[in-house]
């Protein structure tokens, strides 16, 4: 029998334990269901947000690319068909023959290259052209505004554009650096980049030379490219096939005072589209190109990219395209905290308000966690009154009209003791309470 009791005992308790295992484990159950809710909720706004902001940016910049793009391409067509419209001219033709049809002479007669000299200045300055090389099929300089080029090979950069004129007629090549100092329409002596277009001289259509005619690239193409810029960090460059900058940075103090750049230098011809290095000196020749430059000198085709290294060093957005009539790329980029800001303080937004929900299920949560707490003592005290109280006092009705709390009165106890033969703790036969705990119970 005692065995049954005990075994009984045990098993109660063990229901007990589980039952309350399983009661908390529920109270906790919904408020973590409840924040993983709301975690999902703001990490899928937040990233609706991104994706958001990241197609407006990529259609912005592949706007503003395409616009650019197209501007540059007309003006070197422009320029393109007006040295066409020189070099067919009579008179380009029959002063250049004899210069580019001269038996092996190791340099030009000087009589040919003053005439064709005094026929070349005033057609050229009137159509805005600062200079002129005249050359072979093989590319040896037979005539120019520079005496002192005559007789040597073509400079890599007009060479490419050369070869480009023999085969299709025409081409333009992308700003370079000038062999040496020049002067201005003004006579003033200045170190200005060259930007040439080239066009093929045919005699009885035969390939025999090619005229090369220099452009200021600060007149039409550097403006347009500066027209560019926006926002704080917002910039359009170009580069050309080694990923030099072949247009003025916006950034020329910050890369001068990072020691990119020497004090005084210009940045354009002097930086290249490459991630620094460890020092950084050079103009970052010792560092990989960036990630759009690379991908668009690889691949010629459009290019966007998004959290990048960019020349400066710092993360970037940014696009490329390549614009094939001047054989250079167009970049346009804008530092991320700057690109995504409007997703950014979406983000921190969320994140606040996200913080606040959770504080607030928190403290919903130990708030009925500690009123469930003071329920339970309540509920263990009742019991244990019960438990030790006389037999005659635990049936219901002497139960509901004893006590109708945890701390049964002087006048529930004075109602009900004609049924109850004993007082329970704390009262006295006649239904007085004790004096010392009348003023404690008075105050309860």
């Amino acid at each position: 029998m005692m065995s049954q009791s005990a075994y009984a005992s045990k098993f109660l308790a063990a229901w007990r334990t589980r039952a309350a295992t399983r009661a908390g484990v529920r109270r906790y159950t919904y408020p973590m269901l409840l924040v993983v809710t709301v975690c999902l909720l703001a990490g899928g706004a937040a990233q609706l947000v991104y994706e958001n902001d990241r197609a407006n940016l990529g259609a912005r910049v592949e706007s503003m690319l395409a616009t650019n793009a197209r501007l540059l391409g007309l003006w070197s067509g422009e320029q393109q068909r007006r040295a066409e419209r020189i070099a067919h001219l009579p008179e380009a033709l029959s002063l250049a023959r004899p210069l580019l049809l001269a038996p092996g002479q190791p340099l030009p007669d000087g009589e040919a290259v003053a005439r064709f000299e005094r026929w070349a200045t005033p057609v050229l300055q009137s159509n805005g052209y600062l200079g002129y090389v005249l050359a072979t099929p093989e590319l040896k300089v037979v005539a120019s505004e520079l005496p002192g080029r005559i007789g040597h090979a073509l400079l890599p950069e007009p060479s490419q554009a050369a070869r480009r004129a023999l085969q299709e007629g025409s081409a333009a090549s992308p700003p370079y650096p000038a062999p040496k100092p020049t002067r201005d329409p003004w006579g003033m002596l200045v170190d200005l980049p060259f930007q040439v277009v080239c066009v093929r001289l045919l005699d009885a259509g035969r390939a025999i030379g090619v005229l090369c005619l220099r452009l200021d690239p600060g007149a039409v193409m550097l403006p347009i490219i500066a027209a560019g810029q926006f926002g704080r960090t917002g910039e359009l460059y170009a580069i050309d096939a080694q990923g030099r900058l072949v247009s003025p940075s916006r950034f020329g103090p910050e890369l001068e005072a990072k020691g990119r750049l020497a004090p005084g230098a210009a940045s354009m011809l002097n930086v290249f589209a490459r991630v620094p290095g460890q020092t950084g000196q050079n103009g970052g020749k010792d560092g990989p190109l960036t990630l759009v430059a690379e991908r668009l000198l690889r691949d010629h085709a459009s290019v966007l990219a998004y959290d990048y290294t960019d020349y400066r060093g710092l993360p970037a957005a940014g696009a490329g395209i390549w614009v094939p009539g001047l054989e250079m790329g167009l970049i346009v980029e804008q530092d991320m905290g700057e690109a995504f800001a409007p997703y950014l303080f979406t983000r921190n937004v969320l994140a606040a308000l996200t913080a606040i929900i959770l504080l607030l299920i928190g403290t919903a949560t130990w708030i009925a966690r500690r009123d469930g707490r003071r329920l339970a003592e309540s509920q263990e005290r009742m019991r244990a009154m019960l438990e030790h109280s006389p037999a005659s006092c635990r049936s219901r009705t002497a139960i509901t009209s004893c006590w109708h709390s945890t701390r049964p009165c002087r006048r529930c106890w004075a109602r009900a003791r004609g049924r109850c033969s004993a007082a329970p703790a704390g009262f006295s036969a006649t239904g007085r309470t004790p004096p010392g705990r009348a003023g404690r119970w008075r105050r309860a």
